[in-house]
């Protein structure tokens, strides 16, 4: 959130209009990755946010944005619901990778060093495979299914 207020206050120095945010950053980056997930074409701006949330905070507040968004008719395809909640559902964040390197360190300390190096690469791995936990699950979510071939 210390994040958000300095971005806040560059994005007002920058003279824009609307202030930058972990969550606007990060629904950008995430942006094509989601398109690639199967999400419809209207409802991937607001699931790219909410995913890229994700990474900053942890999934509880992610979940609770997209019931959020759900209850203000912001998402309007139900394969959405299903493909963000399988998304969404892992410790692929910035707080669990914390919690991994200090717990591993704690018990092997000469390791900080290789651990530490390795932690981001090991983020962007498991968003990566709760992304293609969200396709897996887009497979089988809605009419298009190849399970129901209508």
């Amino acid at each position: 959130f210390l994040l958000d207020l300095i971005l806040g206050w560059v994005g007002g120095l920058a003279g824009l209009e609307t202030s930058l945010t972990m969550k606007g950053i990060l629904g950008y980056i995430f942006y094509p990755f989601v398109l690639m997930t199967g999400i419809p074409l209207e409802d991937v701006r607001t699931a790219s946010q909410i995913i890229g949330e994700r990474m900053v905070v942890t999934e509880v507040t992610a979940y609770q944005d997209l019931v959020n968004a759900i209850h203000a008719g912001v998402i309007h395809s139900p394969r959405t619901i299903i493909i963000t909640s399988y998304a969404l559902c892992g410790f692929a964040h910035f707080a669990s990778m914390a919690i991994f390197i200090g717990g591993i360190t704690a018990l092997v300390p000469e390791k900080l060093n290789q651990l530490s190096r390795i932690g981001f690469k090991c983020l962007i791995a498991a968003t990566f495979a709760c992304l293609m936990t969200a396709c897996i699950a887009g497979i089988f979510t809605g009419n298009e299914s190849i399970l129901f071939n209508n």
